[in-house]
C-alpha cells in the first residue's frame, strides 16, 4: 500500500496514468506521504529484528510505526495496476507458491517500474524480504532467464496493465523483470562476485596465472567509477573490478579493493566530489571508470592522474567501455591519447579486443547502455592479466600477433 501511495502521489505531480486506477480515494496528500513514509521505514528497518518479531520472539522492530499504518491502510488496489496485475499473473502461474512471496515478487516489480528508486528503496526491499525468506523472482515460477522469454511475458503483463505515471510497456516490463531476476540471484549467493571469480579462475589462460595472484604484493587497488563499476547494478550479478576483487580476496587477501562512486559519475565529478577522500586511502593503483566528454572532464582526468602519481599512485583507464564506438560511454581515443601523454595516465587497450570479441553481440543490455555479464567477465581477464603484469597496457599491433 505504500508503494501505491507513493505512485498516486506521482500521478498527482504529474498528471500521466489512469485516473481511476491511481486516485487518492479521499486521503489527503499529507495522509499518502505518510503511507509512502511508512512503506520507506518497513523497508530501511532491521530486517533481522524483524524476523523475530515475526516469529514472536523479543524484538526492537516496531510494528505501530512502520506496519499498523499499511495494514490499515484504506486504499483499494484497482485490477489493472501493476501490482495487480502481477500478483494474478504469477499465482495462477505457481497456484502452490505462497501468496507471501507471489506478493513480494508483484511489489518488487510495481516499485522497479519506477526506475528512479532502483538504488535506495527498492535495495531495501531486497534486504527487508531476504532474512524472513520471501524473496521471490521470475526463475522460482519456472520462468528460464532469458531476454526474448521475458519480452514474451512483458508483452503479456504490458496488456493487463492500465497507463501510469511510470512506463508500463512491454519493453519497460522486460527489463524490470530482467532487474528482479539479476538482484535475485545476487542478493540470495546463487551468483555474484565469487561465482564469476571462480569461472574467471577456470579459464585455460588464467588458471596459470594463479601462483602470480598468490605472489603479488600487498596493495590497495582504488576504483573510482560509475555505474560499470556499482556491486548492485541491474545489468550483471557482478561488475569487471569486484569479480577481480573476489579473484584476489580468495587467493590473496592482501591486494584489497575498494570503490567510491554512483551511476553516471563523470571526470569532473570524481574531481569535485570523490578525490580529497581518496587520497586519504593513499591507494597503489587507481582504476577510473568515468565518464568522460567534456573539455572539463578531460582536464580533471589530467588533474586526477597528477594528483594521485605525486603520491606515487598508477593510475588506469581503459581505451574503451562499449561495444558502439559512437557511444557518448567511450572517451575520444586521440583526446585520452594526448591527456596521458602529459599526465601520465595508463591507457589499457582492449577496444580491438572489444571490436573482435566472439560474445561481442551478447554484450550490451536491455537498455543499450549497460553491459551484460559476457562483457565484465571478459574485461575482469583483462583487468586481472594487466594487474598481474602479464600483459602491458598496449596491445601488439596485428602483423606482431600474425607473426
Amino acid at each position: 500500500m505504500g508503494a501505491h501511495a507513493y505512485q498516486v502521489l506521482l500521478y498527482e505531480r504529474t498528471r500521466k496514468g489512469d485516473a481511476q486506477a491511481f486516485s487518492s480515494q479521499g486521503l489527503t496528500p499529507a495522509q499518502l506521504r505518510g503511507l509512502a513514509a511508512a512503506h520507506e521505514a518497513l523497508a530501511a528497518s532491521d530486517p533481522v529484528e524483524t524476523a523475530k518479531w515475526v516469529e514472536g520472539k523479543s524484538s526492537t522492530f516496531d510494528a505501530a510505526d512502520a506496519l499498523e499504518p499499511l495494514v490499515q491502510s484504506p486504499l483499494v488496489l484497482d485490477a489493472r495496476l501493476p501490482v495487480s496485475v502481477a500478483t494474478a499473473f504469477f499465482a495462477a502461474r505457481d497456484p502452490d507458491m505462497p501468496p507471501e512471496r507471489v506478493r513480494v515478487l508483484a511489489n518488487l516489480l510495481q516499485v522497479v517500474l519506477e526506475i528512479r528508486r532502483d538504488e535506495g528503496t527498492l535495495q531495501s526491499m531486497f534486504r527487508f524480504y531476504l532474512p524472513l525468506g520471501l524473496l521471490a523472482g521470475p526463475q522460482d515460477f519456472g520462468i528460464d532467464d532469458d531476454n526474448v522469454r521475458f519480452l514474451e511475458l512483458g508483452t503479456e503483463l504490458a496488456g493487463r496493465s492500465c497507463p501510469a505515471p511510470f512506463d508500463t510497456g512491454k519493453l519497460a516490463w522486460q527489463i524490470a523483470l530482467r532487474k528482479v531476476q539479476n538482484w535475485n540471484l545476487e542478493y540470495r549467493g546463487i551468483l555474484g562476485p565469487r561465482e564469476y571469480a571462480e569461472e574467471l579462475l577456470a579459464r585455460d589462460d588464467i588458471k596459470p596465472l594463479i601462483p602470480k595472484i598468490r605472489a603479488m604484493p600487498r596493495q590497495l587497488i582504488l576504483v573510482l567509477g560509475h555505474s560499470f563499476t556499482l556491486k548492485l547494478h541491474w545489468s550483471t550479478h557482478a561488475p569487471m573490478n569486484e569479480v577481480v576483487a573476489a579473484v584476489f580476496a580468495g587467493l590473496n587477501p592482501s591486494v584489497r579493493f575498494a570503490h567510491m562512486g554512483h551511476g553516471s559519475t563523470s571526470a569532473s565529478q570524481a574531481r569535485e566530489r570523490l578525490l580529497q577522500d581518496a587520497l586519504a586511502m593513499r591507494p597503489n593503483r587507481v582504476l577510473l571508470v568515468v565518464l568522460i566528454s567534456s573539455d572539463a572532464d578531460f582536464a580533471a582526468i589530467a588533474e586526477i592522474t597528477r594528483t594521485f602519481r605525486r603520491i606515487g599512485a598508477e593510475v588506469m583507464c581503459f581505451d574503451q567501455l562499449h561495444t558502439n564506438h559512437t557511444s557518448w560511454i567511450n572517451p575520444d581515443r586521440a583526446r585520452l591519447a594526448a591527456v596521458a601523454a602529459r599526465s601520465g595516465l595508463t591507457v589499457i587497450e582492449v577496444g580491438r579486443l572489444i571490436d573482435t570479441h566472439p560474445q561481442k553481440n551478447d554484450f550490451v543490455s536491455l537498455d543499450g547502455v549497460h553491459m551484460r555479464p559476457p562483457f565484465h567477465k571478459f574485461m575482469a581477464g583483462e583487468l586481472l592479466k594487466y594487474l598481474l603484469g602479464v600483459r602491458g597496457a598496449k596491445l601488439p599491433h596485428e602483423k606482431e600477433t600474425q607473426e
